[in-house]
């Protein structure tokens, strides 16, 4: 507008708020009251504000829905801790190799008594970036069996063990307390049956 000067170590120093409640000094016989001042502000904040929403409100591709493979869910992206699917069809002792020693350093594997009553499928449990994975396995054949990952949010854990439910070769399974579907306490991953 001419004529009209607005000072601008007011918007620098001061915030929004308070320089609507400042009164402008006169220019060449022109003023501009209060209420002209916050319209404008009102209408910056205004255009800010559909600037910053418009991204969020509009498609970006495939995220979920109708049509989509994925089903729309609120799920953090985690940094996986554990690569489950390159210890499928492993031996316990190669993925002790790659994860170091489980949790119970002093009972990795069962005693030859316990395999002589017949205890034969034993665990450990390895630790990673604050995830536990439980990996039980055949204490004679050393064969892993299943993957255990502890937590209450399958999408968060699918990913902290790097895993896809889409893959054929494996099969993610909640685990819950008694029955009780809506609480779950971690997912099991069970490798595929080889023919």
């Amino acid at each position: 507008m001419p004529g009209i000067a607005v000072q601008e170590f007011m918007v620098r120093e001061l915030p929004v708020w308070k320089v609507s409640m400042r009164k402008i000094t006169k220019q060449k016989g022109t003023m501009m009251s209060n209420r002209g001042l916050i319209t404008r502000y009102t209408g910056v904040t205004i255009i800010t504000v559909l600037y910053l929403a418009l991204p969020a409100c509009s498609d970006g591709g495939d995220r979920g829905g109708a049509g989509s493979a994925f089903p729309e869910q609120s799920v953090e992206v985690v940094a996986p801790a554990f690569d489950i699917p390159s210890f499928l069809g492993k031996s316990i002792d190669e993925v002790r190799a790659v994860l170091g020693t489980p949790r119970e350093a002093t009972a990795m594997d069962p005693t030859p008594e316990q395999i002589e009553m017949g205890r034969t499928v034993w665990s450990n449990v390895f630790e990673n970036d604050g995830q536990d994975l439980m990996i039980v396995f055949n204490a004679v054949t050393r064969e892993t069996v299943e993957f255990f990952l502890d937590g209450n949010n399958a999408g968060v854990l699918s990913q902290r063990g790097n895993l896809s439910t889409q893959s054929p070769a494996y099969r993610i399974e909640p685990v819950t307390v008694r029955g009780d579907t809506a609480n779950i306490v971690g997912i099991k991953v069970v490798p595929a049956a080889t023919p």
